[in-house]
């Protein structure tokens, strides 16, 4: 029983030595503002250069806060349209580091953005075509031995007997002159 209170007993004293033994941490903020006219730059990316995934971002008023531990550090402050400020810092104690931010213009491309697929119906002459198969029309039963292609096309969706006497067929409602057959 002793034993493990002794065990015990050391372990709580390395863990608190363990916890004295973690660097203390400081904080770093400021206010970020444009540099031609002081207005404030809301939503500004701080970051760590050597550390991604460490930062923070600016609120709506351009101020931003950073807790970290002593060491030095190289701080990249960067917003969309201006050009990326980085500082060194040497973090020894809570820092009050305000920043400037210069507009960066660059020209960019023409962009084109449409919403319609070119219309391919126009460039192209020939209409909806269908086509039979040899082996299908063999398959199909006849009356009276040979196979009546026109009965055969009666069978396609959207094909209409012209009528009782008649050898012609419509397609979709079209007239009995609208339909080509090869």
């Amino acid at each position: 029983m002793r034993s493990k209170i002794g065990l015990l007993t050391a372990l709580l004293c390395l863990m608190s030595l363990s916890i004295r033994a973690q660097a203390p941490t400081y904080t770093i903020s400021g206010q970020i503002v444009d540099a031609t006219n002081g207005e404030d730059v809301p939503f500004a990316t701080i970051s760590l250069r050597d550390q991604p995934g460490v930062g923070t971002t600016s609120n709506v008023y351009g101020f931003y806060s950073l807790s970290l531990e002593a060491g030095e550090y190289v701080l990249l402050f960067q917003f969309l349209g201006y050009q990326t400020v980085a500082r060194e810092i040497k973090l020894e104690g809570d820092l009050k580091l305000d920043i400037e931010m210069g507009e960066d213009a660059q020209t960019l491309q023409e962009v084109v953005v449409s919403s319609k697929k070119e219309d391919r119906n126009i460039s192209r002459v020939a209409g909806s075509t269908t086509q039979l198969d040899i082996k299908e029309i063999k398959e199909i039963p006849v009356f009276g031995g040979e196979p009546d292609i026109i009965k055969v096309l009666q069978m396609n969706p959207g094909i209409k007997s012209a009528g009782e006497g008649n050898a012609g067929f419509s397609v979709r409602g079209g007239g009995l002159g609208q339909r080509l057959v090869l």
